[in-house]
Parts: C-alpha cells; sequence; structure tokens
C-alpha cells in the first residue's frame, strides 16, 4: 500500500478516482505507517469514514472494527517516539471538519454519530488510556519545571 507524500508539507487532498474510499487500506496506513502526519491523515480519513456511514444510516459495523482496531494499534505502538503525534491520530475530526463532508450539515447527528464512536473506543481502551495518561502525567512531574514545547 503506498504512503505517498511522505514529508510533503502542503496540504493536499488526494481523491481516489473511483471515488470509493478503501478503508482496508486506511486502516493498515493508520495503525502502521512510519510517516507521522500520513499516519495521522489516515487516521482521520478513516474516522470520517465510519462516521459518515453512521449519519447515512449505513452499515458501520466493519468500519468501526477498523477503527477501533487501528486506534488500538496506534495506542499500544512502542515504535512511536512522538508521544505528539500519537495524541493527534488518536483525536477524532471535530464536528466542523465533520461537516465539510456532508451535503446538508446537521449539528446535533454530526454531535451523536461522532459522540457514539469516540464512546465504542472510550469503552475499548479505557484501562490503556489510563495507563497511557498516568505513564505520560509521571513523565511530566519527572522533568520539574522544565518548559517543553513539543
Amino acid at each position: 500500500i503506498p504512503s505517498i507524500l511522505r514529508n510533503f508539507s502542503a496540504p493536499v487532498k488526494l481523491v481516489p478516482a473511483s471515488g470509493d474510499v478503501n478503508e482496508a487500506d486506511l486502516a493498515f496506513l493508520a495503525s502502521h505507517d512510519t510517516d507521522g502526519f500520513n499516519r495521522w491523515d489516515s487516521a482521520q480519513r478513516l474516522y470520517t469514514a465510519v462516521i459518515l456511514k453512521i449519519l447515512g444510516k449505513e452499515p458501520f459495523q466493519e468500519s468501526l472494527d477498523r477503527v477501533v482496531e487501528s486506534f488500538g494499534r496506534t495506542l499500544n505502538d512502542e515504535t512511536i517516539n512522538d508521544d505528539s503525534i500519537r495524541a493527534y491520530t488518536l483525536i477524532l475530526p471535530g464536528e466542523s471538519t465533520l461537516s465539510e463532508s456532508v451535503q446538508v450539515i446537521d449539528p446535533s447527528a454530526i454531535r451523536e454519530a461522532r459522540k457514539q464512536v469516540k464512546k465504542t473506543i472510550a469503552r475499548k481502551f479505557k484501562n490503556e488510556i489510563a495507563v497511557a495518561y498516568d505513564q505520560l502525567t509521571a513523565a511530566m512531574e519527572a522533568d520539574g519545571d522544565t518548559f517543553k514545547v513539543d
């Protein structure tokens, strides 16, 4: 699966010629890509796809399973050495970003669809998220008064 535009800094939106998003490819890149931006972008597109399916009242369980698996791989990936990249990759797209992908904007429906995905992830990874939070908090406290900017 190609991970294109690596180390590219300009914003570019690529659309498949077929118009269809290949969620399996996105899930793979969101879970395994070594380029932080491409990993984040693939995850955002994967999260958006499942949320749009929920909004459109389409079958979404397979997509949601891919999201959950990808989220877990990213959360627990020890090869990621930049926790800010990990954090951005784990954040679902915001409601304003999601509204750019629909013809008719229904803020409450977007909020509910996003919340459904967020709750599923939170329930599945409650303990792992708490452990990661505690580890990051301990690391920050160990730095003392050192001011760090990522």
